[in-house]
């Protein structure tokens, strides 16, 4: 897996989030041979690269896209470029891993890459009903091109810019996802690129919820005459 690269990379490091960092700071953009088809989900990067594949690891500070090269703000990011064996490149990589257990509970996941000139893709796909997350709202979060101008939205509350899908209940007893996405980077001319992305994802979510209801009854008192109690029923 691409951990294993980065634990030899001289300040690089994947924390317990699946969150590639650099010198303690979390890259902001992730490329493979140049090309943004990656979608910066970390997660799904680290544990899907084989290292193998992997033949250096490029760190680009004070990196900008495409569309900030000509503005005048000084940039802080900080870009991971993922440069591939010569026998990765222009040909399709990838692997399909599927496991079962007890109670039918399963996990299967798969991730397709190709680079080339021309045409460039990147695939990930992950199913389970085993209770492992398949994307997270640390991953959603991932996805935002600025996540200051995205809180800003959302009226600076967190909880309004993640949906609800993404977050698990902490009672799930049953949890089934599947996830799959796609990015695909084609180069038309020496002046126009066109990328595609498509993410679909798919939660079905049992949960058990303790309800209270609460019986009034009436007491004797007697300073008062009649006093209210109550008895709460938990189910």
């Amino acid at each position: 897996e691409l951990r294993h690269v980065m634990a030899k990379l001289p300040g690089g490091e994947i924390d317990q989030n699946g969150q590639i960092k650099y010198n303690g700071k979390k890259i902001d953009k992730l490329l493979i041979e140049g090309k943004d088809i990656l979608q910066d989900q970390h997660r799904l990067v680290g544990e899907s690269l084989r290292a193998e594949d992997v033949h250096k690891i490029q760190i680009i500070e004070r990196y900008r896209s495409f569309r900030e090269l000509f503005s005048k703000d000084h940039s802080e990011n900080v870009a991971m470029n993922i440069i591939l064996t010569e026998s990765a490149k222009s040909k399709i990589n990838g692997e399909i891993e599927s496991q079962a257990g007890i109670e039918n509970k399963y996990l299967a996941k798969g991730t397709v890459y190709k680079v080339s000139e021309k045409v460039s893709n990147a695939s990930f796909g992950r199913s389970n009903n085993a209770g492992e997350p398949t994307f997270t709202a640390v991953d959603y979060l991932s996805l935002q091109p600025s996540l200051g101008r995205a809180l800003e939205k959302a009226g600076g509350n967190i909880n309004n810019l993640v949906p609800t899908e993404f977050v698990r209940p902490q009672d799930a007893t049953d949890n089934t996802e599947h996830l799959l996405t796609t990015t695909t980077d084609m180069k038309v001319s020496n002046k126009v690129d066109l990328k595609l992305s498509a993410l679909g994802y798919n939660a079905d979510r049992k949960s058990r919820n303790t309800y209270a209801r609460v019986f009034l009854l009436p007491t004797e008192n007697s300073m008062n005459g009649t006093n209210v109690g109550h008895i709460k029923l938990y189910y």
